[in-house]
């Protein structure tokens, strides 16, 4: 929960806020509404944002850096409110980038949250760089800087291929300056080595794929320099098989089996529900529907800004009832679990990237992300996992619902699959509350989470079998 978007008052850091929050908004709108004059206007916008996120994130370092008994925690909230939603314009402009092709981005999140990069020289480098081989032809280069999803690698080339699928070079880039010259104006000239790394081969002049990914075979680690290399170069690989990774089919990645599996649903979206609340909650405050048993979307708005006191004032109470939220009919022992998933998610501390549409590229009026962005609107979903599993039970899967910490429910998705020989396996999904998280923030009907198990099911087994059919004979 957040108050960023409701800074009205008049002192330096509230208004610090509110101006970082219009040249959000500003690029945003950038963004959106495709205002570009060629390449050479992406390459602007995305050093805009970039040097925006860098403004934020040194305020923010500032405010931290106060003495406790002097330090505004609440600015400090705010701020990086104020850098999550640059983080997630820059999320944006990666899917659209990518063509929103999860397929090919997803693979690239999974690692740890990378800081904002500094303005320095080393920085600098990377930039140059990238303009230099971007003029040459490579593509156009994504500064992952500049995003909050992207943990591996530090730049992707996107080159258009006619009519062919865009090509995706994702490089490590190691920079060491070599020289510098002071010149009489007090400028310096800076001479950069860079080092590039890639998990394909690839042409040094034109920057063409020349190959496809290989796995990476195991190299000593000597010096902790050495090992995180080994690491990161690792990551790559496996990032990179995953992209080509084909549905159905087996790959060895990293020491392990890896099935591909795409998911083809003909499950509809709920935008237009979702539209419909947000402009009734501009006439009262609240509204809200319910897609399915056991799941709520609600809009919250003011004008002045949703404050913690207004989300907490539990507006959507009375309508658990309406909507059938809740569960009367569970077997001994098991309760109803309700979970809440603020929209956008809240700021992922650790492991990987939410894989999920940023909001900026939400099928609703520009009017409502931008309120979104100054916290005007906010949007929340509540989900009962009791009803999810009873869901997947009538569609003929067995459920298995454990205790995941204190505060937490596990499902375990099992069931009976065939494959193309007329074997029948018996497969499981665990930890499948993770695929709820596709289900509410894709806004897609609740028919989408049995495409899901089926597909994911049905592939692993098919893959697998096929897979040991492959193997050599033993002896």
């Amino acid at each position: 929960m957040t108050e960023a978007g409701s800074v009205r008052g008049s002192t330096a850091p509230e208004r610090e806020i509110r101006g970082y929050l219009r040249r959000v908004e500003g690029l945003g709108r950038q963004l959106l509404g495709a205002r570009f004059e060629g390449a050479q206007g992406l390459w602007s916008f995305q050093l805009g944002l970039l040097s925006l996120q860098q403004e934020i994130q040194s305020s923010l370092g500032r405010e931290k850096g106060k003495p406790k008994r002097t330090r505004n925690f609440n600015s400090v909230e705010q701020l990086r409110e104020c850098l999550y939603r640059a983080r997630q314009l820059g999320d944006a402009f990666a899917w659209i980038l990518f063509g929103l092709d999860d397929h090919k981005l997803r693979p690239l999140m999974r690692n740890s949250r990378v800081p904002v990069a500094q303005d320095h020289k080393y920085s600098r480098g990377l930039l140059a760089l990238a303009e230099l081989l971007a003029g040459k032809g490579w593509g156009f280069p994504l500064l992952h800087d500049v995003t909050d999803c992207i943990r591996i690698g530090d730049l992707t080339f996107v080159r258009p291929s006619g009519q062919c699928e865009p090509t995706y070079l994702t490089l490590e880039a190691k920079t060491t300056i070599t020289g510098e010259t002071v010149r009489e104006d007090g400028s310096i000239d800076v001479e950069y080595q860079v080092k590039l790394a890639s998990a394909v081969e690839f042409d040094a002049d034109t920057g063409r794929i020349l190959s496809a990914p290989l796995p990476r075979t195991q190299t000593p680690e000597s010096t902790p320099a050495r090992a995180r290399a080994e690491r990161q170069a690792r990551r790559m690989v496996k990032a990179s098989l995953q992209q080509v990774s084909e549905s159905g089919r087996v790959m060895e990645i990293d020491g392990g089996l890896h099935v591909g599996a795409r998911v083809d649903s003909a499950s509809r979206f709920h935008w237009g529900d979702l539209r419909r609340v947000i402009r009734a909650s501009r006439q009262s405050g609240y509204a809200a529907f319910s897609p399915a048993p056991g799941i709520v979307y609600a809009a919250l708005f003011s004008k002045d800004g949703v404050t913690r006191e207004v989300a907490e004032r539990g507006d959507f109470l009375p309508d658990l009832d309406k909507f059938d939220f809740l569960s009367n009919d569970l077997p001994a022992g098991q309760k109803n679990v309700m979970v809440i998933y603020p929209v956008p998610p809240y700021r992922p501390s650790t492991g990987i990237a939410p894989g999920f549409l940023p909001f900026f590229l939400y099928s609703i009026p520009k009017r409502a992300i931008f309120e979104i962005v100054r916290g005007q609107l906010l949007l929340v979903a509540m989900v009962n996992l009791a009803r999810i599993a009873e869901f997947l039970q009538q569609k003929g899967y067995t459920v298995f619902r454990r205790t995941k910490g204190p505060r937490h429910e596990a499902l375990d998705v099992r069931g009976q699959i065939e494959n193309a020989a007329g074997e029948r396996f018996e497969a499981e999904l665990c930890g499948f509350e993770s695929y709820v998280d596709e289900l509410v923030y894709g806004f897609r009907a609740i028919d989408y989470l049995a495409d899901l198990v089926d597909t994911l099911l049905r592939s692993s087994v098919q893959g697998i079998s096929d897979w040991r059919q492959a193997q050599p004979a033993p002896g």
